[in-house]
């Protein structure tokens, strides 16, 4: 197996690594084919390869570029960051490398690193805790059609920014980011004025660094009951998990997220489930549905129901799907064997 990259440090370049990894665990021999991983800014490619994959260093659609153009003419396939339903059309030319869960297994589970230790139990006092990201107009939107189902609110930014799509976006997509965006369009910053990602120098004595403060757990996912959340990508049929879920899980906290539908099976399907599966089935079927007004109303609904019924988050069945989510990451083997099992037709 030969992989060359246009960008000789992509994080793609991991997979690889692993695929060799997982087939020398089995005593399994790799073909002698050649691949050749296309940066999504690239306007060209070399020749020669028995396959093309454009790669964006294992971020969601939205970072696709130039790139996009040999996915449409069915050079290349894609290798990405983000979990695609079997209903979207890319699903059988994706393969999918979940940075963000590489990067927090290890951050949060290796005593090497501080973060792990981060992570103690503390008197759970809350019941639903709301934490924004980024105060893009469609999760302002979601954050005051839940607010009144919620014992506390975390969102620092005050501005509302505008949301806008990516190329690969669907009807539902576009026309919900539109009305958003319209609601708040008197005070309505545009999405360019401001970084998507905030970094901060740290320095422990002689040791600097540049870290993502997102990543450290602060306490409400210790001392709430259950979070909810916009997930980084809104798009139907596409999820691309983050720390946001897997702080919650290594807390041993419960989760409802805000994310494109087909996102719940999808973590399903990975061995994640929500407190959401244990509400009435009249309420908690959203993940179908492709209305992300109608998605957001359904989630409401939910955690107005669990307010109501407090006991529903520590029942023995609730217990058991903390218990269920904590063991399955910590065995990064379900989500590699995917991976793997996926680039199976490749080989």
């Amino acid at each position: 197996m030969q992989v060359k990259s246009t960008l000789q440090d992509s994080f793609s370049l991991q997979f690889f690594e692993l695929l060799e990894s997982y087939h020398l665990a089995h005593k399994q021999k790799l073909s002698n084919k050649m691949y050749y991983l296309i940066d999504h800014i690239s306007e060209d490619y070399p020749p020669g390869y028995d396959y093309y994959f454009v790669e964006n260093n294992a971020e969601h659609l939205n970072g696709i570029g130039n790139a996009r153009k040999f996915i449409d003419d069915g050079t290349a396939d894609l290798m990405l960051g983000s979990f695609l339903h079997p209903k979207h059309e890319l699903y059988n030319r994706t393969v999918s490398l979940p940075r963000d869960y590489i990067n927090c297994n290890l951050w949060y589970t290796h005593p090497y690193y501080f973060t792990s230790s981060l992570f103690v139990d503390k008197h759970r006092d809350k019941n639903i805790t709301f934490i924004n990201g980024e105060n893009r107009s469609i999760r302002n939107y979601l954050m005051e059609t839940v607010e009144p189902y919620c014992d506390h609110i975390l969102s620092n930014d005050k501005n509302v920014i505008e949301t806008k799509c990516n190329s690969f976006e669907s009807y539902q997509d576009k026309k919900f980011a539109e009305y958003c965006n319209s609601l708040y369009s008197e005070n309505l910053m545009p999405s360019d004025k401001k970084s998507h990602i905030s970094h901060e120098w740290f320095s422990f004595g002689n040791h600097k660094g540049e870290a993502r403060l997102g990543y450290i757990p602060i306490d409400e996912y210790m001392i709430s009951r259950c979070i909810v959340y916009p997930e980084t990508t809104f798009y139907n049929y596409e999820l691309y998990t983050t720390e946001k879920t897997w702080k919650c899980i290594k807390a041993k906290t419960h989760w409802i997220m805000f994310a494109g539908a087909g996102s719940y099976e999808i973590m399903k399907n990975l061995g994640f489930t929500s407190i959401v599966e244990l509400c009435p089935s009249d309420i908690n079927d959203f993940d179908t549905e492709l209305d992300h007004v109608k998605r957001i109303e359904k989630i409401a609904k939910c955690c107005e129901w669990i307010q109501n019924e407090p006991w529903i988050l520590t029942c023995p069945a609730a217990n058991n799907i903390l218990k269920k989510n904590y063991e399955n990451f910590h065995e990064p083997a379900i989500i590699v064997k995917q991976a793997v099992k996926t680039f199976g037709k490749y080989l």
